[in-house]
C-alpha cells in the first residue's frame, strides 16, 4: 500500500468520522430539543398541579365555611325551638292554672246555686 493510498484511506476515515460526529451532534441537538420540550411540559404540569392544589384548598375552605354556617343555623333553630317549647310549656301551665281556677269558681257557683235552689224550695214550701 502506498502512502497516497494510505492518506486516501485516512482521509476517508476522517470524513466518515466527521460524518459520524455530525450525526451524533444532530442526535444530541434533537435530544436537547426533546429534553427542553419535556422540561417545558413538566413546568406546565407543575403549574397546573399548583392551580389544582389552590382550587382544592379554596374549596375546602368554602366547605368549612358552609359547615360552620350550617352548625350556626342548626344551633339557632335548636335555641328557638327550646325557647318556643319553654314558652308553650309556660302557656300550658298558665292555662292549666286558669282552668283549675275556673273549675273552682264553677264549683262555688254551683254550690251557691244549690243553696239558692234550697232557699227557694224552702220559701216555696213555707208559703205554699
Amino acid at each position: 500500500m502506498t502512502i497516497i493510498e494510505r492518506i486516501g484511506g485516512l482521509e476517508r476515515e476522517a470524513s466518515e468520522s466527521k460524518a459520524k460526529i455530525l450525526e451524533l451532534q444532530a442526535e444530541n441537538s434533537e435530544s436537547k430539543v426533546t429534553s427542553a420540550l419535556l422540561n417545558a411540559k413538566i413546568l406546565e404540569l407543575q403549574a397546573q398541579s399548583s392551580e389544582i392544589k389552590a382550587a382544592t384548598t379554596s374549596l375546602q375552605e368554602s366547605l368549612e365555611e358552609f359547615r360552620q354556617e350550617d352548625r350556626k343555623k342548626i344551633r339557632e333553630i335548636k335555641e328557638r325551638m327550646e325557647r318556643e317549647s319553654t314558652a308553650r310549656a309556660a302557656e300550658t301551665l298558665a292555662l292549666q292554672y286558669k282552668i283549675k281556677r275556673l273549675a273552682e269558681e264553677g264549683k262555688k257557683h254551683a254550690k251557691m246555686l244549690e243553696d239558692n235552689v234550697k232557699r227557694v224550695e224552702y220559701v216555696c214550701a213555707y208559703f205554699f
